[in-house]
Order: structure tokens, then C-alpha cells, then sequence
């Protein structure tokens, strides 16, 4: 049975103070509920759009890529709810989230209202693939030499 402390207090908007106390006594940030939301998905849609406990959650090693049953992340709720600082310090903390898709093939690109924050979105889901790109690339090459794989 999974602890679902920290879930209940975002829920019933606990404190900073009071989110800190539950996570300095070791709670884990990671627990979901039945519809597969984490505290990092309860922080979001509780906040307001302050990021403060969101930051906290992440220091305390909060899964940014923790997709819910409808496959959504933390990312794809605050896009929804047109949480710009909240996207972003989620993308900061994990930026291969901006690729993740829902469980109707959307990406938070595809949810954003905010055209500034679209923008954001796009560009950052370019460099994203790049960087796996040239990852493959790279790997590619390193097998080649036999610096990979196999010896």
C-alpha cells in the first residue's frame, strides 16, 4: 500500500511549512492515486500558478516524467492550466518531458493556449530531438570502433 500522506496534504492545500515537514520525514514524492496522479500532479493543480512546492517536490526527487491514466505529465497540466514559470521549471528539471505524449497522442505543444508558451514548447521539442538524434548519431560511431557494444 502506497503512502498517499503527501498526495492528501497537496489536496487539502497544506503549507509549505507543512509539505516540508511530511517530506523531511522521508515521504516519498512518487506515490500515486488510483487515477495515477503523483504529488507533482497535485502540486500543480493546487498551486495557482506558484512554483514554490513544485521546486520543493523536484529537490525531493519528484518524477517530472510520471504520466497519470490519461497519460498526461506535470508539464502537460501546467500547460493546460497556463502555468508558465511551473512549465518551465519542470521542463528545467527534466526537458525530455516536453516530448512525452498523452494518451491521445498530444504533446503539451499541442494543449498550449498560451502562444508565448507554445513557442517555448516547439523550440524546446526541436532541440530535444537533436540531442537524440546526435545521441544515436554518436552511438552509431562509437560502435563502429568497437568503443560500444560488444567486446
Amino acid at each position: 500500500m502506497q503512502d498517499l500522506r503527501l498526495i492528501q496534504a497537496l489536496n487539502y492545500n497544506f503549507s509549505i511549512k507543512e509539505i516540508k515537514y511530511l517530506l523531511d520525514q522521508g515521504i516519498t514524492t512518487n506515490a500515486v492515486d488510483s487515477i495515477g496522479n503523483s504529488a507533482l500532479h497535485f502540486a500543480v493543480d493546487s498551486s495557482r500558478g506558484d512554483a514554490s512546492v513544485i521546486d520543493l517536490l523536484i529537490q525531493h526527487n519528484a518524477n517530472v516524467l510520471c504520466q497519470n491514466n490519461k497519460g498526461q505529465t506535470p508539464l502537460f497540466l501546467a500547460v493546460i492550466l497556463d502555468y508558465k514559470v511551473i512549465a518551465k521549471l519542470l521542463l528545467i528539471s527534466n526537458i525530455s518531458t516536453v516530448i512525452i505524449e498523452d494518451n491521445l497522442g498530444r504533446k503539451p505543444s499541442d494543449v498550449a493556449h498560451d502562444q508565448e508558451l507554445k513557442k517555448l514548447l516547439i523550440k524546446t521539442e526541436e532541440i530535444v530531438r537533436t540531442l537524440e538524434d546526435n545521441y544515436l548519431y554518436v552511438q552509431e560511431k562509437l560502435e563502429e570502433l568497437g568503443l560500444i557494444g560488444e567486446i
